[in-house]
């Protein structure tokens, strides 16, 4: 028993269930019973109470939709949806769409009357219920008004690519349902006793035009509209039959068919053509609704879709059934499309629509559309080459189209019609007959595009003095055309004034943005000062805008008022405006172009500085070419990925070049040769680089980079130039060897000949008469042979250089480098004249040493003679002009050669008048005191002491007045003088 008990006890123990240990076992098991028994519930069949319940709602809720007070029922049935319909509408699939409609149009009818963040919400209900019910499937009936309201409220939503989507069911049934209305509408007027066969012809055309249709129907309808006359009525009967259409208008239709046979009354026939025309009527209403939403749809797709817009648009115009107001906005709607489109002339006959009486119905904004359509053909015909080659007949509908306006609109006055001449059908064959032959196209253009300005004036001035007719931002840009117009016909004063009222009364718009641009060109065709000021302002306000985006003024149009701008201030010789005209396009122009502008504006401005002459303009000259260079740099860089690249690259160079910037153009030369390859000025390229290295002392590479461009293009039409730097860098080189100081060694001497061969051989490749593509008049040829005379004088071959700078100064007497060339003469004739005296000095043969001083002599005149010509020939010249530098020191040495010479000859006399002259010219430079020293020293050997004292204290007064930098190229520094004439002074 101890032991039974033991066991008894240990088993209760480990057989025991604690429930608070193990509860969540039981309740898992019981809610999932209770789950199952819900779902049986709920996918089971409803029971007939709550199915009554239910259909009672949804029939509530129809009642509900087809009342007339729907909108202020809306949160009424709300409740009685989400109460009694939402329940139990889930057992009943069939339903499901229509309720889900019904939820939706009561929220979309909430939207409707609420504003801000509440409409929103609404809205997005009913679209979220306008969504179950397309996936539910919307009862036959309902499928029209339910992709209607879906439609629009995604396009309320800016969904517009997905609200033409759903729009396109509706709008093909409605379409299908206008062409079955005209096609019995037609039967009734063939019914009819007697048959009205025009009117049924009438409403088959308008069937068979209607957008949208099969193939199939419009054979139908052009089958009908071939066998509509009085012999074969009967036929034309049989061939209009029924047509497939959808909804509750399908009854009455199919009724009316069965009415519709020969025996039908007159009575019956009336009635049943007052249906139609009803049923037409309210179908052209919901078909005009559709048409407004798809065509603004179109509109701001991206990108619009303009022309499926405007197809919409005219399509709505052309509905028959519309009220004038509606029939109105339609075509103020098509005209506006056109007028996008760039087509004026077809919005004017939109907006015209063949009438002209209706003078009293004429709304502010059909007004302002038709000024605009005005406005918008003479801009077309106002383009450079715009409009050249338009038929005569074009302008004929233009003049016809614009007496048609001025008699509606009441404009034609007796201004406006001298204006526009032609307001009659005899002016237009004047016209025909004898203005057109007589005008050229470009001619033709502006006068039609005068009178469309004008058309548009007269309209506009109308529209702005009713201003209370238009809302505010149709007012601005009426004023903005009526400006423009007013620019356009010459009366820039009231123009100026027209878009200064604009900019007072639109601040911070983009209207103000382009009345100050349009205002800005006016001062600058009116010549105004403040032109360039007011530009500034207008590219200030525009910049405050991160991207120039302005429909009042396009892109394109704001760039042509630019370039007009920048076009003028270049004829007009300003650079400077030009200049700064080009800066401030640089905010709008195409990548480059004002960069371009301001290089070429400030080249011109560096031509025309270099070209006064003055030392100061000259320094100017050289920062101008220096903007200009990298004004092209940067044009260059914007046009890198185009053709133009190469183009920037190569004035960019020639501009530093001309800038003496020499370090800058070897950047875009060389990137250029690198893109270029071999071409016409590949070499010319070279050449330029080459002329750089000169400037900078690299002579080397010059003569390297030269050497080798030669050799690589020895055909270039380039090659002379080539051959003249070339030989420059030759004789630079010598002379380099030459000026390095000390005794010259023979390798030094047979170099520096060596180089100077070399120039003469390169010069006469372009002399020797062997090039035949090189005439004696070319610029080429005449330099070469200054240079090949130069050349000769410094391998001292006097009379070769004698001979060929004769030769040049004959052949060229205008040549800047004439003055050059009588001095080397000259000096050609001393040297020779030197050699003589040291042949006489060294001769032991009296005869013969005789006949050497003769020679000698003979040189010595020759040179006083050259000096004399070219003295007098600088002289002459400073009576016309200011000299140059270069030219008042050969001017001072010729004068010191005439007296030089006449010493050398005993001419005593000629030489002080030679050496008094080169002082009294010269006084302002240290060079002349050795003239006044010769003529002390002339005077002290004649025992003149007076004169000879005179002579020193005037060069004494010259030393005393000219500050130590005059000496720098002076021989002698001036302490040194100072000593020379104290020595003078103790010999008298």
């Amino acid at each position: 028993m101890a032991e039974q008990g033991y066991f008894s006890e240990h088993e209760d123990a480990s057989d025991s269930f604690d429930l608070s240990r193990h509860w969540p076992i039981p309740a898992l098991v019981l809610g999932a019973l209770m789950l199952g028994a819900v779902v049986l519930l709920w996918k089971g069949p409803i029971d007939a109470w709550h199915r009554f319940q239910l259909l009672e709602a949804m029939r509530e809720a129809r009642e509900w939709y087809e009342s007339p007070t729907r909108a202020e029922q809306a949160w009424g049935m709300l409740d009685i949806l989400r109460g009694r319909v939402e329940s139990g509408i889930w057992r009943e699939p069939s339903l499901r769409g229509e309720a889900d409609f019904f939820l939706g149009t009561a929220y979309r009818d909430l939207s409707l009357r609420a504003q801000g963040e509440p409409e929103t919400r609404y809205r997005l209900r009913a679209l979220g219920y306008f969504r179950l019910a397309k996936q539910e499937g919307v009862p036959e009936e309902f499928r029209l008004p339910f992709a209607e309201a879906y439609g629009v409220t995604l396009f309320e939503e800016d969904r517009y690519a997905e609200s033409s989507e759903v729009l396109q069911m509706p709008l093909d049934w409605r379409r299908r349902m206008a062409a079955l209305i005209d096609r019995r509408l037609a039967q009734v007027a063939l019914l009819e006793l007697p048959p009205r066969i025009e009117d049924a012809k009438r409403l088959v055309e308008r069937w068979k035009n209607i957008p949208g249709l099969s193939t199939k129907e419009i054979a139908r309808a052009t089958s009908v509209a071939n066998n509509i006359d009085e012999g074969t009525l009967k036929r034309g009967r049989e061939l209009l039959d029924q047509l497939p259409v959808y909804g509750k208008e399908q009854s009455q239709l199919r009724d009316l068919d069965r009415q519709l046979d020969d025996d039908i009354g007159a009575d019956e026939l009336e009635k049943a053509r007052q249906v139609l025309v009803a049923q037409r009527e309210s179908n052209d209403e919901g078909l005009s609704r559709l048409l407004k939403t798809l065509s603004t749809s179109s509109t701001r797709t991206v990108p619009p879709r303009l022309e499926t817009a405007l197809e919409y648009a005219a399509e709505r115009a052309s509905l028959s059934a519309l009220g004038e107001a509606e029939r109105a906005d339609a075509r103020n709607r098509e005209a506006e499309l056109l007028l996008q489109l760039d087509r004026p002339v077809e919005a004017r006959f939109a907006l015209l629509d063949g009438k002209s009486d209706r003078e009293s119905q004429a709304s502010a904004m059909t007004r302002f559309l038709l000024a605009e359509s005005f406005f918008e053909e003479g801009k077309q015909f106002s383009r450079p080459g715009g409009e050249e080659n338009a038929d005569l007949n074009r302008f004929s509908d233009f003049a016809g189209a614009a007496d048609e306006v001025r008699r509606w609109l009441r404009a034609g006055t007796d201004e406006l019609i001298a204006r526009v001449p032609f307001v009659s059908e005899e002016r237009k064959r004047h016209w025909r007959s004898e203005l057109v032959p007589r005008l050229a196209p470009s001619s033709m253009r502006r006068f039609v595009a005068d009178a469309a300005h004008a058309s548009a004036e007269g309209i506009l001035g109308q529209l702005v003095d009713e201003k209370d007719h238009l809302d505010r931002e149709y007012l601005g840009r009426a004023l903005l055309m009526l400006g423009s117009s007013e620019a356009a016909l010459g009366d820039l004063a009231k123009a100026a004034e027209t878009f200064d009222r604009l900019i007072k009364r639109y601040p911070d718009t983009d209207l103000e943005r382009a009345a100050l641009f349009r205002r800005a060109d006016v001062l600058r065709r009116l010549g105004s000062p403040d032109a360039l000021d007011a530009f500034a302002d207008a590219v200030t306000a525009s910049k405050a805008v991160n991207v120039y985006r302005n429909r009042y003024l396009p892109l394109e149009e704001l760039r042509r008022i630019f370039e007009d701008a920048w076009l003028s201030a270049m004829e007009a010789n300003k650079p400077r405006e030009a200049i700064a005209l080009g800066t401030l396009y640089g905010s709008f122009a195409p990548p480059g172009e004002a960069d371009e502008f301001v290089g070429d504006a400030s080249k011109s401005l560096a031509q025309r500085l270099q070209a006064s002459g003055t030392s100061a303009d000259d320094k100017l000259a050289e920062q101008r070419y220096r903007e200009a260079g990298e004004a092209y740099r940067k044009a260059a860089w914007e046009k890198r990925t185009t053709l133009q690249y190469a183009d920037y690259l190569w004035q960019s160079a020639v501009a530093f070049f001309d800038g003496e910037d020499y370090q800058a153009v070897r950047a875009p030369l060389d990137e250029f040769l690198l893109i270029h390859g071999r071409g016409e000025r590949d070499l010319l390229a070279r050449i330029y680089l080459a002329r750089s290295q000169m400037a900078l002392g690299e002579l080397v590479d010059a003569k390297e980079t030269l050497e080798t461009a030669l050799k690589r293009d020895p055909r270039s039409p380039n090659r002379f130039e080539g051959r003249l730097y070339l030989a420059r860098v030759y004789r630079d080189m010598a002379r380099l060897l030459e000026l390095e100081g000390g005794t010259p060694t023979p390798e030094g001497k047979d170099q520096r000949r060596q180089l100077l061969e070399a120039a003469k051989d390169v010069l006469l490749a372009n002399t020797d008469g062997r090039t035949p593509d090189l005439e004696p008049s070319a610029r080429e040829w005449r330099l070469s042979l200054f240079e090949l005379g130069e050349v000769h004088y410094s391998l001292r071959d006097f009379d070769d250089a004698i001979s060929l700078l004769t030769e040049a100064v004959r052949r060229f007497p205008n040549d800047s480098r004439v003055s050059d060339a009588l001095f080397l003469i000259a000096r050609s004739h001393w040297s020779k004249a030197d050699e003589y005296g040291e042949r006489s000095r060294a001769e032991e043969v009296p005869r013969l040493q005789a006949e050497f001083r003769r020679l000698e002599d003979d040189q010595r005149r020759a040179a006083r003679d050259e000096y004399t010509r070219l003295a007098r020939r600088l002289i002459d010249e400073q009576q016309r002009r200011p000299l140059t530098a270069s030219e008042q020191e050969l001017a001072y040495r010729s004068l010191f050669g005439v007296g030089e010479a006449s010493e050398a000859l005993g001419e005593t006399d000629a030489a002080v008048a030679a050496y008094e002259e080169a002082a009294l010219q010269f006084s302002d430079s240290a060079e002349v005191l050795t003239a006044l020293l010769r003529t002390a020293n002339i005077y002290l050997e004649s025992n003149r002491r007076e004169d000879a004292l005179s002579a020193i204290r005037q060069a004494d007064t010259i030393i005393k007045k000219l500050d130590d930098a005059a000496f720098e190229k002076s021989r002698l520094k001036k302490a040194d003088w100072e000593r020379r004439l104290a020595a003078l002074v103790s010999q008298t």
